[in-house]
């Protein structure tokens, strides 16, 4: 299945697609991580956009359910060199192919990822599209101009109801911009007493976690609550 990796600025990488079939399109932007790829794909601060990894081979240890940073992933597409089609790993239990399937994600394999990442070095914000090989670039192009960028993402990956997680002493609170698991695990080891996401309720500290998906200026209502409790 073939499959075009169309930029913005009218670049096309083509290569081999994987995971779903459907098209994407969201902002491209590139990690340097040689492992954690699971956590990747589950971070909320990468809702909505296409992530390329430039390590050439991700998948090589599967997918396990116990290394999520959160209960789904948020990317809306994966570029990779090479895509592992048999993971050696004794916690896995999927392949990374059948991962974006049944979560209904595309990506696209077999490109020239370091020539995209100095690309979107060089270009800074980028939107691009995963989509089939038979797709007119310059149409693509336009759409993806025309194509409003992402503006309400704190929102779509914040929790949408406070919860506790119980512990001695007083509450810490977490104001909730996109949590990972990893806040969590972090929050216990230092000994905090009590945390718990929310915005609204008296607390004995507070922090965000983290400053999450988007950009801050667009979202002054949070910041303001941060120093409304600082």
């Amino acid at each position: 299945m073939k499959r075009q990796l169309i930029l913005g600025d009218g670049t096309v990488f083509r290569g081999e697609g994987f995971g779903s079939v459907k098209e994407a399109y969201g902002e491209i932007v590139f990690t340097t991580g040689m492992t954690g790829y699971q956590e990747t794909l589950t971070d909320p601060s990468f809702y909505g956009q296409i992530v390329t990894f430039t390590y050439p081979l991700i998948g090589n240890y599967g997918i396990n359910w116990n290394d999520f940073e959160a209960a789904k992933p948020y990317v809306k597409g994966v570029v990779v060199k090479e895509a592992a089609s048999y993971p050696s790993n004794w916690r896995s239990t999927l392949t990374l192919d059948t991962f974006l399937k049944e979560k209904d994600i595309p990506g696209i394999s077999g490109i020239d990822t370091r020539k995209l990442t100095r690309q979107i070095r060089a270009f800074g914000t980028l939107r691009a599209a995963l989509c089939a090989e038979n797709e007119d670039p310059a149409a693509v192009v336009k759409h993806l101009q025309a194509k409003r960028a992402v503006h309400d993402a704190v929102a779509r990956v914040s929790t949408k109801k406070r919860y506790e997680m119980e512990g001695p002493g007083k509450h810490i609170a977490l104001v909730d911009f996109g949590a990972k698991k990893k806040h969590f695990n972090r929050t216990f080891k230092t000994e905090l007493p009590r945390y718990r996401a929310a915005v609204r309720y008296n607390s004995g500290g507070h922090f965000t976690a983290p400053a999450g998906r988007g950009d801050v200026v667009k979202r002054p209502r949070q910041p303001e609550r941060c120093r409304l409790r600082g």
